[in-house]
């Protein structure tokens, strides 16, 4: 994927702010910034079912699942770049009201499920479970931003019941670094060359030379608006460098 990458040069040639001469040399700052488009992305996916029977919840689950690799590949996303956890079943307990001591208790659950316990006076109440949790949660990546808002639409239309912000993130930051820095040291170079052309005087080698300052764009978050028909987009995010260069002063 080809990535969008604008170079910035910072040419600035204050000699007050950004360099400094003497016996030793000239003293400049160099520096130099890109901007780099997200390229990689990651969203995690629930589903979650609340039934009293675990069957049945778990063949909602495990229908919505199906759904949703399906919609998945036909994005174009690859099975490879969809994981998904084990199926979570989890048991919701809850107490009768102790305020019906010394009585039968008859509680509708819901349509499915009824509980009758006898309450003794200082018993504890017995516990119930009117109904159980079921959950699984996919992790899907991709690398190509139009499927987002795509991927969000499907996941409504299914019933997701839980979506992550977006992560995004740049793959070879290192070597988009390397590149700046090279070209924040050309910076300085350049200015340096600049001052000894004002000041009349040959420019000698470099003797000096340290990075200052740098910034590596990391993996962050975008939120996702939860309603239909999506229309999203994302910023760049910039790669800088500062270097501190000493060049001689030829006789």
């Amino acid at each position: 994927m080809m990535k969008f990458v604008k170079l910035l040069l910072c040419m600035s040639l204050s000699v007050a702010a950004f360099s400094g001469y003497s016996a030793d040399g000239i003293e400049v700052i160099g520096k130099s910034s890109i901007k780099l488009t997200p390229d990689k992305y990651e969203i995690n996916l629930a589903i979650e079912e609340r039934v009293a029977s675990a069957s049945k919840a778990k063949a909602i689950v495990d229908k919505k699942s199906t759904l949703l690799v399906s919609s998945l590949k036909k994005l174009g996303i690859a099975e490879s770049q969809i994981e998904s956890t084990q199926l979570m079943l989890t048991p919701i307990y809850e107490k009768p009201d102790p305020r019906f001591e010394n009585s039968r208790i008859n509680k509708k659950i819901n349509s499915q499920l009824k509980v009758k316990t006898d309450i003794e006076l200082d018993e504890t109440p017995e516990i119930v479970i009117p109904y159980f949790r079921v959950s699984r949660t996919f992790t899907v990546t991709f690398t190509d931003f139009s499927y987002y808002d795509k991927l969000l639409d499907n996941a409504i239309k299914i019933g997701i019941t839980n979506i992550s912000p977006l992560q995004l993130s740049f793959s070879d930051t290192e070597e988009h670094y390397q590149s700046v820095l090279s070209a924040a040291v050309l910076n300085a170079r350049n200015k340096a060359e600049q001052l000894a052309k004002t000041m009349n005087v040959k420019l000698g080698q470099l003797t000096n030379l340290r990075e200052s300052s740098y910034h590596v764009p990391r993996t962050y978050a975008a939120v996702a608006e939860m309603r239909a028909g999506f229309s999203s987009n994302h910023g760049d995010r910039e790669i800088s460098a500062q270097v501190i260069a000493t060049f001689a002063i030829l006789p």
